[in-house]
C-alpha cells in the first residue's frame, strides 16, 4: 500500500503531551488528535481510500 499520509508527532509547548498530526506528502495538515492509536488509524483509513481511487481513476487523478 502505499502511504500518501504521513503522521506528525509533536510535543506541546506546555509540556502537556504529544500532537499527532495527520499530513499529506506536502506537508498540509488534515487533521490532528493526541492520541497516537487515533492519529495511526486514522492515517491507514485516508491511506486506504486513496489507494482504491488510485486503483478506479489512476495515478494522475486529483484529490483536493
Amino acid at each position: 500500500m502505499e502511504r500518501f499520509f504521513n503522521i506528525n508527532p509533536t510535543d506541546m509547548s506546555d509540556d502537556s503531551g504529544r500532537l499527532y498530526s495527520i499530513d499529506t506528502p506536502e506537508g498540509e495538515r488534515v487533521a490532528s488528535t493526541t492520541s497516537e492509536y487515533a492519529a495511526r488509524d486514522l492515517r491507514q483509513r485516508l491511506n486506504e481510500v486513496l489507494n482504491l481511487w488510485v486503483e478506479r481513476h489512476g495515478s494522475d487523478a486529483v484529490v483536493a
